[in-house]
């Protein structure tokens, strides 16, 4: 079954996917969404257009209500917030966790282009306050991108004001994440 319509129907399942147990783990319940800022310490969540669809239906709100497009380059689209982080992050929660965002599900990993332009995954190693060998959930992470579907090259590209300077590791490229090599 294509992941994107199980995450889209908020089954038991799609709504487990990309939940880490090290988030579960985290002192600070919560802390990336509502530590989530536009130009923050962790950049507001970029929306793909399926995403953006999804939340309208579940929610009734318009696009732009919850997220706001930065650029006429692409049909990106990113997260509102506010002073308590996520638009959708109310009482210590996800008013969408259904259907969340893949950048929400990623997250403390992330798509980059390498220098040699290769699509990498990373995860960043300062923005987490659990310690975790990110290496250890690189199966995990290959399930992840695979929610990215067609749009992991549009992903990776979309350059993301100040993370793109915060500590990270390199997991490894997309293509040997994906053949589940080392």
């Amino acid at each position: 079954m294509d992941v994107r319509i199980r995450t889209e129907a908020q089954t038991r399942e799609g709504a487990k996917i990309g939940t880490f147990d090290l988030c579960a783990r985290c002192p600070s319940h919560s802390n990336c969404c509502s530590r989530v800022r536009h130009g923050g310490e962790i950049e507001s969540p970029l929306l793909l257009g399926h995403e953006v669809r999804a939340i309208q239906r579940e929610t009734g709100k318009s696009a732009n209500a919850f997220s706001e497009q930065r650029s006429r380059a692409n049909s990106i689209r990113w997260m509102r917030t506010g002073d308590g982080g996520c638009y959708f992050f109310r009482n210590g929660k996800c008013g969408i966790y259904p259907i969340r965002p893949v950048d929400c599900r990623l997250f403390p990993y992330d798509v980059r282009k390498n220098e040699k332009g290769q699509l990498v995954l990373i995860a960043y190693t300062s923005l987490c306050p659990e310690t975790f060998d990110a290496a250890r959930y690189r199966a995990h992470a290959a399930t992840l991108l695979d929610l990215l579907g067609d749009d992991i090259l549009t992903y990776g590209q979309v350059r993301t004001p100040g993370m793109d300077a915060k500590p990270h590791v390199t997991i490894g490229t997309i293509d040997e994440i994906r053949k589940g090599g080392r």
